[in-house]
């Protein structure tokens, strides 16, 4: 079994990915609270909160797991 960080490494997954679609999908939120009817309705369908915690979580353990790197240097 692989923690987030070992993945991270395994298929190369890099931090800016993860600040992109965080990024990425808080244009989405502004965007569904400016439309109206049912495109607001589907782009808030869209935007899958279970993916955006998890992608938050993995940032934040990508994060402390750099510091500890660095911190052995």
């Amino acid at each position: 079994m692989y923690n987030n960080v070992q993945l991270s490494k395994k298929y190369d997954i890099k931090r800016m990915t993860v600040i992109e679609i965080l990024k990425a999908n808080e244009k989405i939120l502004e965007a569904a609270e400016e439309g109206c009817g049912s495109n607001r309705k589907r782009l808030k369908k869209a935007v899958n909160q279970g993916i955006i915690e998890n992608l938050k979580n993995h940032y934040k353990k990508l994060l402390l797991h750099e510091r500890i790197e660095n911190k052995s240097k």
